[in-house]
């Protein structure tokens, strides 16, 4: 990878992306619910649809969601949220301050604070929805 330490920034940045993806997925499928549409219907219609957005990883979340199954992570949100710290700990040292990363950041700090550290990150979408209750 290059000087001492490349592959853990390598790594770290890798965190942040996926954090990102995970991020805007849990938003969709929140929105979706608020919106009226089933997030498993919403996964469904992406997936078949072979839309340029389908990715491995959307794949994988929806359908966790889909089969609200959280309880057996392939990837815990607490050690997304360590992940993303740190990606964005070192992005800020270097003078790149991010800014998805900082709401990435937010989001996984969130999603712990309501007891989903222990789950899959797939279950963040629920964090999100709480985050609206009472809304309208």
């Amino acid at each position: 990878m290059g000087d001492s330490g490349a592959g853990h920034k390598v790594k770290l940045l890798n965190q942040m992306m996926f954090g990102a993806i995970n991020a805007m997925t849990a938003e969709m499928m929140a929105v979706a619910e608020k919106v009226g549409v089933a997030p498993n219907r919403l996964y469904d219609v992406i997936t078949a649809s072979q839309a340029g957005t389908v990715s491995n990883l959307f794949r994988e979340l929806g359908q966790r969601v889909s089969d609200e199954r959280y309880d057996d992570p392939t990837f815990t949100v607490a050690l997304l949220a360590k992940d993303v710290r740190l990606g964005v700990e070192m992005a800020e040292g270097a003078g790149a301050p991010p800014l998805l990363g900082r709401a990435v950041d937010f989001l996984n700090r969130t999603s712990c604070a309501q007891g989903f550290g222990g789950e899959d990150t797939s279950v963040m979408w629920k964090c999100m929805g709480n985050l609206w209750k009472g809304g309208h």
